[in-house]
């Protein structure tokens, strides 16, 4: 899918994510993002088709053949999509920009309840009430119709898939963290330009992690103070940093 218009840019999805996430950022960016879909999560992939059976890797083969037919130089990562796309990138030099959103960094997501809570008639819809208990805590001061609107583009992407998604994906059984945070590291001393844009209200976000990540390094990330999903919840402020 692509949204915006301008120079186009690529972007690797995180688990949750539905592509219309991006469109207000596309707009502040004055740029194209082509945001592939996940025929896992959209249901027109088997969880079989890999013919390994690891799908996972299948996933990011699929983002490597994306990424090298366009000859796109910039990758805009979010949460998983962050390790998806540096595995996907490993063997294409041309590739000299990664932008890492909201990189998981917390081997084990710190949850409050301090979550936007829709009204009854929407978790009354069991799919949008396992959504708000899934979403809610990565969604901290988010705006509360942002939030709703969020919510209802990922029931029209996940229907009633979203629950063996999360089951599929659980980001603490494949040890999302620490795989991401060496694919970080190896990155970097590569010499690809890697910009981090880490959010402190995010469960996943560990600051010692990623001071681990950038120690010895010139990388310098930009922490706000949004949660997990910045590019939805102040899209103006997530293009300014990435514009800096």
């Amino acid at each position: 899918m692509q949204c915006g218009s301008g120079p186009i840019v690529f972007v690797s999805p995180g688990i949750g994510d539905a592509p219309d996430d991006w469109q207000a950022l596309s707009a502040c960016l004055q740029r194209t993002l082509l945001v592939p879909r996940n025929g896992f999560h959209t249901g027109s992939w088997d969880w079989h088709a890999a013919p390994d059976g690891d799908w996972q890797r299948w996933w990011q083969n699929q983002l490597r053949l994306h990424i090298q037919s366009t000859g796109i130089t910039t990758v805009i990562a979010h949460s998983r999509g962050v390790a998806d796309a540096l595995q996907a990138i490993s063997e294409l030099p041309h590739v000299r920009t990664v932008v890492a959103i909201a990189p998981p960094t917390a081997s084990y997501p710190r949850i409050d309840d301090n979550v936007p809570c829709p009204p009854e008639e929407d978790t009354d819809d069991l799919t949008i009430g396992l959504m708000n208990r899934c979403l809610g805590p990565l969604c901290h001061g988010m705006d509360y119709d942002v939030y709703r609107a969020m919510l209802r583009r990922h029931q029209l992407e996940y229907g009633d898939r979203f629950k063996r998604i999360m089951r599929m994906e659980d980001p603490t059984k494949h040890r999302l963290a620490e795989k991401t945070i060496a694919l970080l590291r190896e990155a970097v001393r590569k010499g690809i330009d890697i910009r981090i844009i880490a959010c402190s209200q995010d469960p996943w976000h560990d600051p010692r992690e990623l001071t681990r990540i950038i120690d010895g390094t010139n990388l310098i990330p930009t922490t706000l103070p949004l949660g997990h999903y910045p590019h939805v919840s102040s899209p103006v402020l997530t293009a300014a940093c990435m514009q800096r």
